[in-house]
Protein backbone atom coordinates (compact mmCIF):
# COMPACT_ATOMS: atom_id res chain seq x y z
CA UNK A 1 0.00 0.00 0.00
CA UNK A 2 1.17 3.64 -0.33
CA UNK A 3 -0.09 7.30 0.31
CA UNK A 4 0.58 10.18 -1.57
CA UNK A 5 0.43 13.80 -0.43
CA UNK A 6 -1.38 17.17 -1.07
CA UNK A 7 1.58 19.43 -2.73
CA UNK A 8 -0.35 22.47 -3.47
CA UNK A 9 -2.85 25.08 -0.77
CA UNK A 10 -5.18 25.14 -3.93
CA UNK A 11 -5.88 21.37 -4.61
CA UNK A 12 -7.50 21.11 -0.60
CA UNK A 13 -9.94 20.02 0.45
CA UNK A 14 -10.78 18.43 -3.57
CA UNK A 15 -7.47 15.84 -3.30
CA UNK A 16 -8.85 14.75 -0.04
CA UNK A 17 -12.11 13.52 -1.09
CA UNK A 18 -13.82 11.67 -3.20
CA UNK A 19 -13.04 7.72 -4.14
CA UNK A 20 -9.17 8.13 -4.31
CA UNK A 21 -9.15 11.29 -1.24
CA UNK A 22 -7.87 8.52 0.97
CA UNK A 23 -4.32 8.28 -0.85
CA UNK A 24 -3.63 12.19 0.22
CA UNK A 25 -5.92 12.47 3.51
CA UNK A 26 -3.82 13.88 6.21
CA UNK A 27 -0.31 14.19 3.85
CA UNK A 28 0.44 17.70 4.01
CA UNK A 29 3.93 19.11 2.75
CA UNK A 30 4.89 21.15 5.13
CA UNK A 31 6.61 23.18 2.76
CA UNK A 32 2.90 24.72 2.48
CA UNK A 33 4.08 26.51 5.65
CA UNK A 34 5.08 28.98 3.15
CA UNK A 35 2.44 31.77 2.46
CA UNK A 36 1.95 34.61 0.38
CA UNK A 37 2.03 37.93 1.80
CA UNK A 38 -0.51 38.55 2.45
CA UNK A 39 -1.49 35.06 2.64
CA UNK A 40 -4.41 33.75 0.65
CA UNK A 41 -7.31 32.61 2.69
CA UNK A 42 -7.06 28.84 1.00
CA UNK A 43 -3.27 29.19 2.71
CA UNK A 44 -4.23 29.66 6.16
CA UNK A 45 -7.02 26.81 6.17
CA UNK A 46 -3.82 24.56 5.32
CA UNK A 47 -0.86 26.31 7.27
CA UNK A 48 -3.88 25.94 10.09
CA UNK A 49 -4.45 22.21 9.05
CA UNK A 50 -1.27 21.47 9.13
CA UNK A 51 -0.75 22.72 12.89
CA UNK A 52 -3.42 20.31 13.89
CA UNK A 53 -1.50 17.70 13.46
CA UNK A 54 2.56 17.99 13.34
CA UNK A 55 4.54 16.05 15.88
CA UNK A 56 8.13 17.46 16.04
CA UNK A 57 10.99 14.59 16.71
CA UNK A 58 11.20 15.66 20.12
CA UNK A 59 7.69 14.13 20.30
CA UNK A 60 5.96 17.42 20.76
CA UNK A 61 2.81 17.95 19.10
CA UNK A 62 2.30 21.39 17.36
CA UNK A 63 -1.37 21.21 17.89
CA UNK A 64 -3.18 24.57 18.26
CA UNK A 65 -6.30 26.11 16.52
CA UNK A 66 -8.52 28.92 16.74
CA UNK A 67 -10.23 29.89 19.83
CA UNK A 68 -8.85 26.90 21.51
CA UNK A 69 -8.11 28.39 24.67
CA UNK A 70 -11.24 30.82 24.48
CA UNK A 71 -13.09 29.98 27.73
CA UNK A 72 -10.08 29.77 29.58
CA UNK A 73 -9.04 33.99 28.92
CA UNK A 74 -12.73 34.47 29.23
CA UNK A 75 -12.76 32.85 32.89
CA UNK A 76 -9.25 34.15 33.36
CA UNK A 77 -9.70 38.07 32.35
CA UNK A 78 -11.70 39.20 35.20
CA UNK A 79 -8.72 37.79 37.87
CA UNK A 80 -5.89 38.88 36.28
CA UNK A 81 -7.89 43.10 36.11
CA UNK A 82 -8.51 42.29 39.71
CA UNK A 83 -4.95 41.35 40.41
CA UNK A 84 -3.25 43.22 37.94
CA UNK A 85 -5.50 46.20 36.60
CA UNK A 86 -3.75 48.58 38.76
CA UNK A 87 -0.84 48.93 37.26
CA UNK A 88 0.38 51.46 34.49
CA UNK A 89 1.59 48.83 32.02
CA UNK A 90 1.53 45.11 32.18
CA UNK A 91 3.84 42.61 31.04
CA UNK A 92 2.94 39.27 29.42
CA UNK A 93 4.42 36.19 28.56
CA UNK A 94 3.10 33.23 26.94
CA UNK A 95 5.54 30.06 26.38
CA UNK A 96 5.26 27.32 24.35
CA UNK A 97 2.60 29.46 22.21
CA UNK A 98 3.21 27.00 19.16
CA UNK A 99 1.85 29.01 16.12
CA UNK A 100 0.90 32.11 18.15
CA UNK A 101 -2.45 32.32 17.08
CA UNK A 102 -3.64 31.52 20.86
CA UNK A 103 -1.64 34.11 21.77
CA UNK A 104 -2.39 36.87 19.32
CA UNK A 105 -6.47 36.19 20.22
CA UNK A 106 -5.68 36.43 24.22
CA UNK A 107 -3.21 39.81 23.14
CA UNK A 108 -7.03 40.99 21.77
CA UNK A 109 -8.78 40.34 24.98
CA UNK A 110 -5.90 41.35 27.73
CA UNK A 111 -6.09 44.62 25.87
CA UNK A 112 -9.96 45.29 26.23
CA UNK A 113 -8.57 45.40 30.50
CA UNK A 114 -4.96 46.65 29.47
CA UNK A 115 -4.83 49.62 27.80
CA UNK A 116 -0.41 49.24 28.24
CA UNK A 117 -0.17 45.82 27.58
CA UNK A 118 2.86 44.02 25.98
CA UNK A 119 2.67 40.69 25.36
CA UNK A 120 5.55 38.35 23.92
CA UNK A 121 4.59 35.11 22.43
CA UNK A 122 7.43 32.70 22.54
CA UNK A 123 8.36 28.79 21.43
CA UNK A 124 11.81 27.08 21.17
CA UNK A 125 10.21 26.16 17.14
CA UNK A 126 9.70 28.69 15.33
CA UNK A 127 10.47 27.54 12.07
CA UNK A 128 11.24 24.98 10.31
CA UNK A 129 13.64 24.44 6.97
CA UNK A 130 13.49 23.10 3.85
CA UNK A 131 16.24 21.28 1.72
CA UNK A 132 15.86 21.44 -2.01
CA UNK A 133 18.01 18.46 -3.73
CA UNK A 134 18.00 19.01 -7.11
CA UNK A 135 17.08 15.97 -8.88
CA UNK A 136 15.99 14.13 -5.99
CA UNK A 137 13.45 15.79 -3.50
CA UNK A 138 12.85 18.07 -0.28
CA UNK A 139 14.10 17.64 3.25
CA UNK A 140 11.71 19.35 5.66
CA UNK A 141 13.87 19.73 8.52
CA UNK A 142 13.88 20.64 12.61
CA UNK A 143 17.07 23.49 12.58
CA UNK A 144 18.64 20.99 14.46
CA UNK A 145 18.67 19.03 11.95
CA UNK A 146 16.18 16.53 12.75
CA UNK A 147 13.92 14.81 9.96
CA UNK A 148 10.10 15.26 9.25
CA UNK A 149 9.37 14.65 6.00
CA UNK A 150 10.54 13.93 2.75
CA UNK A 151 8.51 15.22 -0.16
CA UNK A 152 9.07 14.03 -3.79
CA UNK A 153 5.84 14.61 -5.58
CA UNK A 154 3.54 13.29 -5.98
CA UNK A 155 4.44 11.90 -2.92
CA UNK A 156 4.92 13.35 0.90
CA UNK A 157 7.40 10.97 2.94
CA UNK A 158 6.38 10.94 7.27
CA UNK A 159 9.86 10.48 8.72
CA UNK A 160 8.76 11.29 12.34
CA UNK A 161 7.76 8.97 13.29
CA UNK A 162 8.44 6.53 10.33
CA UNK A 163 6.00 4.99 7.98
CA UNK A 164 4.07 1.81 9.14
CA UNK A 165 5.56 -0.68 7.51
CA UNK A 166 1.79 -1.25 5.58
CA UNK A 167 2.17 1.59 4.01
CA UNK A 168 5.80 -0.33 2.02
CA UNK A 169 6.07 2.22 -0.76
CA UNK A 170 6.04 4.77 1.49
CA UNK A 171 8.73 3.17 4.10
CA UNK A 172 11.45 2.53 1.06
CA UNK A 173 10.87 5.84 -0.01
CA UNK A 174 11.38 6.79 3.34
CA UNK A 175 14.46 4.54 4.37
CA UNK A 176 16.83 5.40 0.98
CA UNK A 177 15.52 9.15 1.68
CA UNK A 178 17.43 9.04 5.03
CA UNK A 179 20.46 7.25 3.49
CA UNK A 180 21.13 10.13 1.08
CA UNK A 181 20.46 12.71 3.35
CA UNK A 182 23.26 11.32 5.32
CA UNK A 183 25.44 11.29 2.56
CA UNK A 184 24.60 14.99 1.97
CA UNK A 185 25.07 15.38 5.50
CA UNK A 186 29.10 13.57 5.41
CA UNK A 187 29.59 15.48 2.07
CA UNK A 188 28.70 18.93 3.83
CA UNK A 189 30.61 18.17 6.91
CA UNK A 190 27.67 18.96 9.22
CA UNK A 191 26.76 16.18 12.27
CA UNK A 192 23.28 16.76 12.83
CA UNK A 193 22.90 16.28 16.81
CA UNK A 194 19.07 17.44 17.07
CA UNK A 195 20.08 20.47 18.69
CA UNK A 196 18.34 23.65 17.83
CA UNK A 197 20.41 26.25 16.33
CA UNK A 198 22.22 23.65 14.38
CA UNK A 199 21.56 24.47 10.80
CA UNK A 200 20.94 28.29 10.46
CA UNK A 201 20.37 31.01 7.26
CA UNK A 202 21.72 34.13 7.40
CA UNK A 203 20.45 37.28 9.88
CA UNK A 204 17.44 38.56 8.38
CA UNK A 205 17.28 36.01 5.25
CA UNK A 206 14.72 33.30 4.35
CA UNK A 207 16.94 30.97 2.08
CA UNK A 208 20.59 30.24 1.38
CA UNK A 209 22.44 28.73 -1.31
CA UNK A 210 24.65 25.61 -0.27
CA UNK A 211 26.14 24.52 -3.98
CA UNK A 212 23.67 23.40 -5.89
CA UNK A 213 21.17 22.82 -3.01
CA UNK A 214 19.02 25.39 -1.57
CA UNK A 215 18.10 25.81 2.40
CA UNK A 216 14.46 27.43 2.33
CA UNK A 217 13.11 28.81 6.40
CA UNK A 218 9.42 27.58 6.46
CA UNK A 219 7.58 29.78 9.49
CA UNK A 220 5.75 28.02 11.83
CA UNK A 221 3.86 30.90 13.69
CA UNK A 222 0.73 31.97 12.02
CA UNK A 223 0.39 34.41 9.47
CA UNK A 224 -2.27 36.60 10.90
CA UNK A 225 0.06 36.66 14.41
CA UNK A 226 3.54 37.31 12.28
CA UNK A 227 1.46 39.95 10.83
CA UNK A 228 0.43 41.84 14.14
CA UNK A 229 4.21 41.19 15.57
CA UNK A 230 4.90 43.40 12.78
CA UNK A 231 2.32 46.53 12.88
CA UNK A 232 2.43 47.02 16.58
CA UNK A 233 5.90 45.27 18.14
CA UNK A 234 6.04 47.72 20.88
CA UNK A 235 2.45 45.44 22.26
CA UNK A 236 2.76 42.06 20.40
CA UNK A 237 6.15 40.57 20.09
CA UNK A 238 7.42 36.59 19.05
CA UNK A 239 11.03 35.43 19.87
CA UNK A 240 12.55 32.03 20.60
CA UNK A 241 12.52 30.91 24.21
CA UNK A 242 12.58 27.37 25.94
CA UNK A 243 10.60 27.25 29.00
CA UNK A 244 13.05 25.78 30.78
CA UNK A 245 15.17 29.42 30.61
CA UNK A 246 13.86 32.58 32.40
CA UNK A 247 12.56 35.89 30.99
CA UNK A 248 15.35 37.85 29.73
CA UNK A 249 13.91 40.29 32.48
CA UNK A 250 10.86 39.80 35.24
CA UNK A 251 6.98 40.07 34.02
CA UNK A 252 3.89 40.02 35.77
CA UNK A 253 1.91 36.96 34.32
CA UNK A 254 3.56 33.87 32.08
CA UNK A 255 1.47 31.48 30.38
CA UNK A 256 2.48 27.48 29.70
CA UNK A 257 -0.30 25.79 28.58
CA UNK A 258 0.44 22.11 26.83
CA UNK A 259 3.83 21.96 27.85
CA UNK A 260 5.34 20.80 31.36
CA UNK A 261 2.79 18.02 31.48
CA UNK A 262 4.25 14.53 32.61
CA UNK A 263 3.70 12.75 29.09
CA UNK A 264 6.81 15.25 27.83
CA UNK A 265 9.04 15.82 30.55
CA UNK A 266 10.01 13.77 34.17
CA UNK A 267 10.07 15.41 37.56
CA UNK A 268 13.48 16.93 37.50
CA UNK A 269 12.39 18.60 33.80
CA UNK A 270 9.34 20.13 35.41
CA UNK A 271 10.91 21.31 38.49
CA UNK A 272 13.51 23.16 36.24
CA UNK A 273 10.54 24.66 34.48
CA UNK A 274 8.53 25.49 37.21
CA UNK A 275 11.96 27.19 38.54
CA UNK A 276 12.28 28.99 35.39
CA UNK A 277 8.82 30.41 35.50
CA UNK A 278 9.36 31.58 39.35
CA UNK A 279 12.73 33.79 38.41
CA UNK A 280 10.81 35.26 35.28
CA UNK A 281 8.29 36.87 37.34
CA UNK A 282 8.17 40.21 39.52
CA UNK A 283 7.02 39.15 43.26
CA UNK A 284 3.37 38.72 43.36
CA UNK A 285 3.24 38.11 39.65
CA UNK A 286 1.08 35.05 38.23
CA UNK A 287 1.74 31.88 36.64
CA UNK A 288 -1.23 29.91 34.50
CA UNK A 289 -0.36 26.66 33.75
CA UNK A 290 -2.16 23.75 32.66
CA UNK A 291 -3.39 20.89 30.31
CA UNK A 292 -6.06 20.68 27.36
CA UNK A 293 -7.87 17.56 28.20
CA UNK A 294 -10.25 17.66 25.33
CA UNK A 295 -10.37 19.25 21.75
CA UNK A 296 -13.68 19.35 21.23
CA UNK A 297 -15.18 21.20 22.82
CA UNK A 298 -11.96 22.39 24.25
CA UNK A 299 -11.88 21.26 27.42
CA UNK A 300 -8.86 22.21 30.17
CA UNK A 301 -7.51 21.68 33.77
CA UNK A 302 -5.71 24.60 34.84
CA UNK A 303 -4.22 26.23 38.18
CA UNK A 304 -3.13 30.14 38.55
CA UNK A 305 -0.49 30.78 41.27
CA UNK A 306 1.08 33.75 42.26
CA UNK A 307 4.77 34.15 43.20
CA UNK A 308 5.94 34.14 46.70
CA UNK A 309 9.00 34.47 48.33
CA UNK A 310 9.30 31.05 49.46
CA UNK A 311 7.70 29.45 45.74
CA UNK A 312 4.15 29.39 45.07
CA UNK A 313 0.72 30.24 46.61
CA UNK A 314 -2.84 28.79 44.63
CA UNK A 315 -4.68 31.18 43.57
CA UNK A 316 -7.38 29.81 41.59
CA UNK A 317 -8.44 26.54 39.12
CA UNK A 318 -10.13 26.20 36.22
CA UNK A 319 -11.86 22.84 35.22
CA UNK A 320 -9.69 20.83 37.66
CA UNK A 321 -6.14 21.03 39.19
CA UNK A 322 -2.85 21.04 36.79
CA UNK A 323 -1.35 18.12 36.81
CA UNK A 324 1.76 19.31 37.88
CA UNK A 325 -0.41 21.60 40.91
CA UNK A 326 1.61 19.78 43.52
CA UNK A 327 4.72 19.86 42.31
CA UNK A 328 4.49 23.82 42.06
CA UNK A 329 3.38 24.12 45.06
CA UNK A 330 5.94 22.10 46.69
CA UNK A 331 8.91 23.66 44.62
CA UNK A 332 11.99 24.71 46.40
CA UNK A 333 13.79 27.73 45.31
Amino acid sequence: MLKLGILEAACYPSQARGPLGWLRRNRFAYTLLETSLPPKPAEIVVFERIMQEMRLTSGVYRTTARNRFANLDEWAQPILERRLGGQAAVQVEDWAASACVTSLEWHQRLAVGFPRLRLTASDLNLHLLALEVPGDGTYVLETGGGLLQYIRPPFVIRMEPPEPRLLAVNRILGERARRRLERIWRELGVRPDNQPGLLTLPDGADEKRMGSMRLVRLPLVHPEALALASASPESFAIRTHSVFTAAPAPVDLVRTMNILNRSYFDEARLQEGARSVWRSLYAGGLWIVGRTVREQPPEHRASVFEKTAEGFRLVERFGGPSEIEDLALALPV
